[in-house]
């Protein structure tokens, strides 16, 4: 047995590799590879380029380099939603391999507190593939571990010596996962080059996102996903000079790096900023050039938004670097510029990282005294600024203070207890309810990116959302503050994070009461309904023993059900979050209704059905998906549409439909029409409006968009900009809200601040209470919108709910949990799921 298959096993491997691309295709000219350090081909037994690498493959060779090398130590600084390890490994000589913790200090110190150390390293981040299906990056990052770890000679020795490399190869590892198993299993021995193969078109939801189906080049400012918590922590110790950032574009492009559209980068990001990339650019041309691919600069991309990972480090002092290959996204590929493999894409990758690692050590100190410069005129920016420091704050709700202050704390933004209460800016903000950021400090540029909004623009085009005021995300109260007298009676100490826990108050043992204020209280209802606990919903305010409860406030008796397993389950609860439990003795209100009342609701479980698959958008089932799951603890079944015809849909009481180009089988159509006349609540909201307009489910009249060519005249160049100028690419408006509507209880104040990102415009449907939320007459807050589109949008619908038989449709225009980030209003989004069934 064992003689037969030697020679089969042979056999494979000489068939594979006759297709073999060598190492040298990859390597630059003028260097020697020191033979104890294993190359790509060597370590996987096959070449690279001719499969996809898998992620255990890629942290095997990073874990066997830095094993072998002394030039190489490795470090895991996460794990991804699917338990992958995040690595990253830092490459530099032996010697300073020896005195690594000491670099780094020193590294910072002169950057953060301008201390000239002679010597001093310059940081480079090389980073590889964020999204999941843009493999040639990470493909790549294997040459760069073993050019880094076993060349000699050239720029080699004294890069290291002078320099600090940081190589994170995998930037995503599920996603990645994804798109090398379903590429290699795809692939045939004679390769197929047809675009229309089925190895190069991924089913849904594709590979581009991370598990919950985050695009994680949105996420470095929201840092909801452990892979950029990991991450942004790791920048933050290192604050590289250089952080590239390795992406894949369309097959038919050719390859972009930056500098982008200059008139479309971010006005707080020093133009000196945008010379060096100038400068670094320069590198990467003569490399590409001397290979003879093709490329362009300076068109189409920015650097506006600073969640990205080419973005988020040049508003932290360092030179952020876009690359974007034409992706092949597969073996071998027709493309408008002839064949081209993924050797090429990778060899393409590899060329920028090495120009970007000559760009640094040519320009190391151009590079490190900008680093200084751009801290030391924070501190004077912040000095000649009106605004001394931002107030901000939540009377009601503990813990969404809580996830906001901890953000700014990752962001090294320092925070400070309010120390006494201040009216300003039209609200009220109180001790151990509202905090301060004071402006002088050296993240003072991001610090304004955060908070302050922005309307007035240089250039209208957006490649991603045009603000991101983050008080108005979390919708909490904020106020910019120009008195330094008033500010030195109000600062208190540095806040530190802390768990708040909750508590019981009363010693009653009729009923408990418990307010829907807290962003958490979803997880707490839910908790205690799949115990089987009963729990009411009151629809009207009262006062009770004293003490005022408004709409939304959840009643558990305890005396017509176990009150020892009740108390046993709100025990448990109050350790993990920071709601408050009222034991009362009585029923009987002093005044408003009483706890028996009809105003009073039961509050079903919701069981819970979210479709995905072929039509559905990924992006808002992914974010939805984990709404549920990691912040409301609600299981929800992923029910891919094509089995909807299939399934028990009784099972389920809320369905979600988050719909982009859905075309449902007629029969699946109907049985959901069925259901709904049964007494489901479908949610809904964005670009389902089409399929629920084609079965007939709602019938909006809409408002008629605006027309680019009114009054306006363009040249045929421009038609980029007659196509962006009514195009709302993502801004803050503020809706009105009856806040005794089931859809906003725990709202305290009808104007909501919302995240809009398309031009959708809604007339209110008639008189009644189908329509509880509409935009404001003034509704843009913050961002990009034409003035056609405030005046369309103004006085618009935002939420429209139907009823469908004994079932119903709630229906929001704009996406309440975008991005993850939107903690204001994904309440609007837990009311629909356990109270949407309640509207009538």
């Amino acid at each position: 047995m064992h003689k037969l298959l030697i020679p089969l096993v042979l056999l494979l491997t000489v068939q594979l590799s006759d297709a073999q691309t060598p190492i040298e295709y990859f390597l630059p000219s003028g260097y020697s590879f020191d033979s104890s350090i294993p190359d790509p081909n060597e370590f996987s037994g096959y070449s690279t380029g001719d499969w996809h690498f898998s992620h255990d493959q890629v942290v095997a060779y990073a874990r066997e380099v830095a094993r072998k090398s002394d030039r190489a130590t490795i470090f895991e600084y996460g794990r991804s939603w699917e338990n992958r390890p995040m690595l990253y490994m830092v490459f530099t000589s032996p010697a300073n391999q020896a005195n690594l913790d000491e670099l780094r200090q020193k590294h910072l110190d002169a950057a953060l507190k301008n201390e000239k150390i002679p010597g001093n390293p310059l940081v480079i981040n090389l980073g590889y593939g964020v999204h999941g299906n843009e493999s040639s990056g990470t493909n790549s990052s294997l040459l760069t571990i073993y050019f880094l770890a076993a060349a000699k000679g050239g720029m080699v020795e004294k890069l290291l010596d002078e320099c600090i490399l940081l190589v994170d190869p995998c930037l995503n590892p599920d996603g990645f996962t994804r798109h090398s198993t379903w590429v290699n299993s795809n692939r045939s021995k004679n390769l197929v080059s047809d675009p229309a193969a089925r190895g190069f078109n991924e089913p849904w939801p594709g590979a581009r996102t991370n598990h919950y189906l985050f695009d994680l080049n949105r996420d470095y400012i929201p840092l909801v996903n452990p892979e950029t918590i990991g991450r942004i922590e790791n920048f933050h110790n290192w604050l590289p000079n250089i952080y590239t950032d390795h992406h894949e574009m369309g097959a038919n492009s050719s390859f972009f790096f930056q500098p982008g559209v200059e008139s479309r980068n971010n006005p707080l990001t020093p133009y000196r900023n945008y010379e060096l990339t100038k400068d670094i650019a320069g590198f990467h041309t003569r490399a590409l050039d001397e290979i003879g691919s093709l490329y362009f600069t300076e068109e189409q991309f920015d650097d506006y938004y600073f969640g990205k990972g080419s973005s988020y480090p040049d508003i932290n002092a360092g030179i952020g670097i876009l690359f974007e290959q034409a992706g092949f996204r597969g073996h071998l590929r027709e493309t408008d510029h002839g064949l081209k493999s993924f050797a090429f894409a990778m060899k393409n990758q590899f060329t920028v990282t090495l120009s970007s690692l000559e760009a640094g050590l040519a320009l190391k100190n151009e590079l490190l005294e900008y680093q200084a410069e751009f801290y030391r005129t924070a501190g004077s920016k912040a000095a000649s600024d009106p605004v001394k420091a931002y107030i901000f704050g939540d009377e009601h709700d503990a813990r969404k203070l809580k996830y906001f202050t901890d953000l700014l704390l990752k962001h090294r933004i320092e925070v400070r207890q309010l120390k006494k209460e201040l009216s300003l800016g039209g609200h009220t903000f109180y001790p151990g309810k509202a905090f301060i950021v004071e402006c002088g400090q050296r993240q003072y540029r991001l610090i304004k990116s955060f908070f302050e909004p922005v309307r007035s623009f240089s250039d209208t085009t957006f490649y991603d959302i045009s603000t991101w005021t983050l008080p108005y995300t979390f919708n909490l109260d904020f106020a910019g503050l120009n008195d330094p007298k008033i500010l030195n009676n109000l600062r208190g100490e540095i806040y530190q994070p802390v768990n708040h826990k909750g508590w019981i108050s009363g010693e009653g043992d009729y009923a408990l009461l418990m307010r829907w204020d807290d962003y958490t209280a979803p997880a707490v209802l839910y908790s205690l309904l799949k115990e089987g606990i009963r729990a009411y919903v009151a629809e009207q305010e009262f006062t009770l023993e004293g003490i005022d409860y408004s709409y939304g406030t959840v009643m558990i008796p305890l005396k017509d059900q176990d009150e020892k397993r009740v108390m046993e389950a709100v025990n448990k609860i109050i350790a993990d979050y920071p709601v408050e439990f009222s034991r009362v003795s009585t029923g009987l209100s002093d005044a408003g209704i009483n706890l028996g009342s009809g105003s009073l609701e039961l509050i079903r479980k919701p069981e819970i059905a979210l479709l995905t698959g072929e039509g559905t958008n990924p992006y808002n089932v992914g974010e939805t998906w984990y709404q549920l799951d990691q912040r409301f603890n609600v299981p929800a079944t992923l029910l891919d549409t094509d089995n909807l015809n299939r399934s028990d849909l009784s099972r389920y009481n809320v369905i979600i439909l988050l719909s982009r180009r859905l075309n449902l089988e007629e029969r699946s159509a109907e049985k959901l029409k069925e259901w709904l006349n049964n007494g489901g609540s479908l949610v809904t909201w964005g670009g389902s409006l089409d399929f629920l307009e084609k079965t007939g489910l709602l019938k909006p009249e809409k408002v008629n968009p605006a027309d680019p060519f009114e009054n306006r005249e363009y040249n045929y160049s421009e038609r980029r900009k007659a196509g962006d100028l009514h195009r709302i690419a993502g801004a803050i408006y503020e809706i009105e809200a009856d806040i005794t509507h089931p859809l906003f209880y725990g709202y305290h104040d009808k104007n909501i601040p919302v995240f809009k990102n398309s031009e959708l415009a809604i007339q209110p449907a008639g008189k009644g209470f189908g329509n509880p939320a509409h935009y404001s007459g003034a509704p843009l807050l913050s961002g990009y919108s034409s003035t056609e589109n405030i005046k369309r949008i103004a006085g618009s619908a935002y939420a429209i709910i139907q009823s469908y038989g004994r079932g119903n449709i709630i229906y929001l225009v704009d996406d309440p949990n975008f991005r993850g980030m939107w903690y204001g209003t994904g309440k609007i989004f837990a009311n629909s799921i356990f109270f949407g069934n309640l509207v009538r």
